[in-house]
């Protein structure tokens, strides 16, 4: 008994188990040890010690993990990410500046973009989408471990390593020419931030978004497109055109998707679609038909996308559905971590219709640098009513 007993204690301390695998020890342990008549004092007190360590295991082990994972929350960050269009500083770090107070100099600006208070808030983004995390960092303030080469970065933004500039990085290359032509200048002679020019070093050597970035407007403006969906240029629906014409894919409802608008870490999400119709066209050529279906409130947009009569034939495990969904299907699952809650609808193992809920609140993923690794918390798998399943659905929710 006492080896049972230390072997169980091994492996609630071992790194090679996760914290849901730990669980399932924990509780075929507890099962084992109601089968087991004892009366032997001395054995009695180490299982009595077992259950001390297994209380504390899980008190510790929690809040540690919790630590470790990435956390999805996409109602946190799109509230963070609002905060552009609000009174803020971040709402200057896009758009043109106007006499609010903390305007009055480039310093008074970095001093409320810097208040601690929001960079406790920006910090909790590193816990929810990397990529994101690292975008507004390296825009807004400064990124970690930046690698200069003849004081030019070696990296810029993600995804588009031409930027390589932002508001407070290099260090001090905008805040010194604003202090010559913003600060010391009267009103009308003020050039403001977005008049800066890039030093040829720094400017990317191909156009982004059809334009030359030669001023730091130039710059604002493709940060704008990273996180936020504009409406009035119709951003979703000619990304999403554009990915169905390189997978060879067609659809006589995307003009449903005419007009959306909500802030989100835009590269993240189409990347992930493209990811699924790439999937939706990987086992063959012709053209295929998707559907498109919007649904929308107060507080949320509802994104639902459906290879028409398309089913699985993988049977999924209704004890354990996060398996079905390994390998290529996590990478596009990974990218809209956070950004948005996400499901698939269809019929599965013949004639069950479920809806299967991967991403929703609070589910926990390990990392992988700025991707995801794996999901550890369980899917939720509910029944639907048949004539609600027309194929395989992809389902998004976005928060605004």
């Amino acid at each position: 008994m006492n080896n049972r007993i230390d072997f169980i204690t091994d492996l609630l301390i071992s790194e090679k188990l996760n914290a849901s695998q730990k669980e399932k020890v924990l509780t075929l342990s507890a099962n084992e040890l109601k089968k087991i008549s004892i009366k032997d004092d001395t054995i009695l007190n180490e299982i009595e010690g077992l259950k001390k360590k297994i209380d504390e295991f899980k008190m510790n082990n929690h809040s540690n993990q919790k630590e470790k994972y990435l956390i999805h929350n996409p109602k946190f960050v799109t509230t963070f990410l609002n905060e552009f269009r609000q009174n803020t500083a971040l709402k200057f770090s896009t758009h043109s500046w106007d006499k609010t107070d903390f305007l009055e100099t480039i310093n008074s600006f970095y001093e409320k973009l810097n208040d601690e208070n929001r960079r406790t808030e920006f910090s909790r983004i590193l816990n929810h989408n990397r990529k994101l995390y690292n975008l507004l960092n390296y825009f807004l303030f400064k990124p970690y471990n930046a690698e200069l080469i003849n004081d030019i970065p070696k990296f810029g933004w993600t995804g588009l390593n031409g930027i390589k500039i932002g508001w407070q990085f290099p260090e001090n290359l905008i805040k010194k020419w604003c202090e010559e032509n913003y600060d010391l200048k009267e009103t009308g002679d003020k050039k403001f931030p977005f008049e800066f020019r890039i030093p040829e070093p720094l400017r990317p050597s191909k156009k982004i978004n059809g334009k030359e970035i030669i001023f730091f407007e130039d710059v604002v403006n493709v940060f704008k497109t990273e996180i936020q969906f504009r409406g009035e240029e119709d951003n979703f629906r000619n990304n999403i055109e554009y990915l169905l014409e390189k997978n060879h894919l067609e659809s006589s409802t995307i003009d449903k998707l005419n007009g959306l608008d909500f802030y989100t870490y835009t590269r993240g999400v189409i990347e992930s679609i493209d990811g699924i119709f790439n999937d939706f066209t990987k086992k063959s050529e012709s053209k295929k038909k998707i559907d498109f279906d919007v649904k929308k409130d107060s507080k949320s947009i509802s994104i639902e996308i459906t290879q028409l009569d398309s089913y699985p034939t993988k049977v999924i495990d209704l004890e354990n559905p996060n398996i079905f969904f390994a390998g290529d299907s996590m990478k596009f699952i990974g990218k809209i971590f956070s950004l948005c809650d996400y499901s698939i609808v269809s019929k599965f193992n013949k004639n069950k219709f479920l809806e299967i809920k991967i991403l929703k609140d609070e589910t926990e993923a390990i990392p992988d640098g700025e991707n995801v690794k794996a999901i550890v918390s369980n899917f939720e798998v509910i029944q639907v009513e048949e004539k609600e399943v027309t194929g395989f659905t992809h389902k998004f929710k976005f928060y605004i």
